[in-house]
């Protein structure tokens, strides 16, 4: 939710607002193709580790792209995250959809719903105030991180929202490596039963 919020700002930190336009539309272009690509390839084989290898490649890219000062690198970036999304929202739902009771799933999806989407707008209430009153001030010129990370990912406008970037970058791929190590998660699909059962295993 906080990358959401400030891929806006992060790009018009580096380049124009046809230069904005272009790389949002990139951006909505990477959805599409992941969207298809996700229906023909059908996702791994472990959606669990597929979940989880993809999403710490997203929080690589989204470092990445708050490294860097060239545009171009950051919506390669941003086309990245953007064609990952669909596919690891598919896997999700196969779990889910897998491993829930048909008469239950109605509920359980609501409530999922309910507690995954309730930290967006807390993520969108602290977004703004964080990259003006923390991590701005922090890159500016003469800041007080501007002599040390400021000689790596550079100061100035727009280098408060690079760092983070950077920052949930690192906080995915910690949560996705924290999750790889812990077993219940890893396997998930082999201790649960698959409650949704194919016609074909019904009659054999």
């Amino acid at each position: 939710g906080i990358g959401q919020q400030m891929v806006t700002p992060l790009i018009l930190s580096l380049a124009g607002t046809k230069e904005l336009g272009f790389a949002l539309g990139a951006a909505g272009f990477g959805l599409l193709a992941g969207g298809i690509a996700g229906s023909i390839w059908g996702g791994p084989r472990s959606k669990v580790r597929g979940i989880l290898t993809l999403t710490a490649v997203q929080g690589l890219f989204a470092s990445i792209a708050g490294v860097t000062v060239e545009f171009l690198v950051v919506t390669s970036s941003l086309v990245v995250l953007s064609v990952l999304t669909p596919i690891i929202a598919a896997c999700n739902q196969s779990i889910w959809q897998r491993k829930v009771e048909p008469e239950v799933q109605g509920r359980v999806f609501a409530v999922r719903r309910m507690l995954g989407w309730s930290s967006f707008p807390l993520a969108y209430l602290a977004a703004g105030p964080l990259a003006d009153f923390v991590f701005e001030p922090l890159l500016a010129e003469g800041g007080l991180l501007s002599s040390t990370v400021g000689r790596v990912i550079g100061f100035g406008k727009g280098r408060g929202v690079g760092l983070l970037f950077i920052i949930v970058g690192a906080m995915t791929i910690t949560a996705a490596v924290a999750a790889f190590r812990f077993p219940r998660i890893k396997r998930l699909e082999d201790e649960l039963p698959d409650r949704l059962v194919s016609k074909e295993s019904a009659v054999s």
